[in-house]
């Protein structure tokens, strides 16, 4: 009853179940990716502080990536 009504969690208008999971793992990886680099960064140099900024978007682009297919699946596969 409660799968039926999952229609996936809306943050910022990008959907976590919605259709494109690429565009949406490239817009959260980067927002994570910016906040950490910007955080996490020990030197001040900008080239430096890029340089983590891609570093930790590509990591967690890829892991929220990985992890909206896997919810998808798993959904359908309640689903049906």
């Amino acid at each position: 009853m409660y799968i039926e009504q999952f229609k996936g969690i809306r943050m910022g208008g990008v959907s976590l179940n919605s259709e494109n999971p690429l565009r949406t793992s490239i817009l959260y990886g980067l927002l994570i990716g910016i906040v950490m680099g910007l955080f996490f960064n020990k030197k001040q140099n900008n080239v430096d502080i890029i340089m983590t900024v891609v570093k930790y978007s590509i990591i967690f682009g890829i892991f929220i990536y990985i992890l909206l297919i896997f919810t998808r699946k798993i959904i359908l596969q309640i689903k049906s």
